[in-house]
């Protein structure tokens, strides 16, 4: 069949060409699993540009999902299908891929520990400290975890911290 004997030379062809055989449970779960996972990654990155960006809640998501044909492939990796996924949704929801960059300004008693959360959530773009011992950082994140950001910025500050939505340069240094 492979023209050959040596399993060296046979093993590369079955991976290349074979399948996998798996149960109807495991496929099933795979992709339960997988679904949620493609989810998750579209509810964090994508926004409702007819909503002034807002982001859309799974619930959405996962009600949209319903109403297309798109089906999780299970043997695929989800980042091979989230294009396919957004192009299903279209039809069905305003959605759009996007960043959103957020100046946040921590009072000096918050800025300490506060800061340190803060870079961690997404790109840091600029921080600077200010004369007052406060701090402003500038960081860049998927737009659909601006509210899983504000929430972690007034956890860190109590409330007293302030946040602008950073449109152009211009905007930092207007606070």
């Amino acid at each position: 069949m492979f023209g050959t004997t040596d399993p060296l030379e046979i093993i590369p062809e079955v991976i290349k060409r074979g399948e996998i055989q798996i149960t109807a449970e495991q496929r099933r779960e795979m992709q339960e699993r997988k679904h949620k996972d493609l989810v998750n990654r579209i509810t964090r990155n994508a926004v409702n540009p007819q909503m002034d960006d807002a982001p859309h809640p799974p619930e959405r998501i996962e009600s949209a999902l319903e109403e297309t044909d798109f089906r999780i492939d299970p043997m695929e990796p989800v980042e091979a299908q989230i294009d396919d996924a957004l192009e299903a949704l279209r039809p069905v929801i305003p959605i759009r891929f996007d960043t959103v960059t957020v100046a946040a300004h921590l009072p000096a008693d918050y800025a300490g520990s506060g800061q340190a959360k803060i870079r961690e959530f997404g790109d840091l773009q600029s921080e600077e400290w200010q004369p007052d011992g406060s701090w402003i950082g500038v960081v860049e994140f998927p737009a659909g975890m601006q509210n899983d950001f504000y929430d972690l910025v007034n956890e860190v500050s109590s409330g007293e911290a302030e946040t602008r939505i950073v449109k152009d340069e211009d905007d930092i240094n207007t606070r």
